[in-house]
């Protein structure tokens, strides 16, 4: 448990959603953890049920995107259930390009930078 909070902002990374107030709330989290052999960042989310199909989800992705590309990863991997076609439609919406391959009840996604993105350094 210990190793999910301790975040080095390198190898892994993790952005809150939140309202804007005295006292704001978290409506949602994107966490990544880089794969030194493969330059990509296992990615996952989750949105507060009652925020669902809100863009929460879209902003967060945009973000870790944004970050992602900076840090000069390839791109995204993640387990995704089939049945979340909200998570599977961000993915694809993305403008990333993904490769889903079905493993019983889930997708294991993989979501690339474009190689012709001069901000994405390769292998750094």
């Amino acid at each position: 448990m210990q190793k999910l909070v301790d975040l080095d902002y390198m190898d892994n990374m993790a952005f809150v959603a939140e309202t804007i107030g005295d006292q704001p709330e978290i409506l949602g989290m994107v966490r990544f953890d880089v794969d030194p052999a493969t330059n990509l960042a296992d990615v996952a989310f989750v949105v507060r049920d009652e925020w669902h199909g809100k863009g929460v989800g879209t902003v967060l992705m945009r973000r870790v995107t944004e970050v992602a590309r900076a840090r000069g990863l390839a791109g995204f991997s993640a387990d995704v259930l089939a049945s979340n076609h909200a998570m599977l439609g961000i993915f694809h919406k993305s403008g990333l390009t993904v490769n889903a391959e079905r493993e019983g009840s889930c997708y294991h996604l993989t979501a690339t930078f474009d190689a012709n993105d001069p901000s994405v350094k390769r292998g750094q």
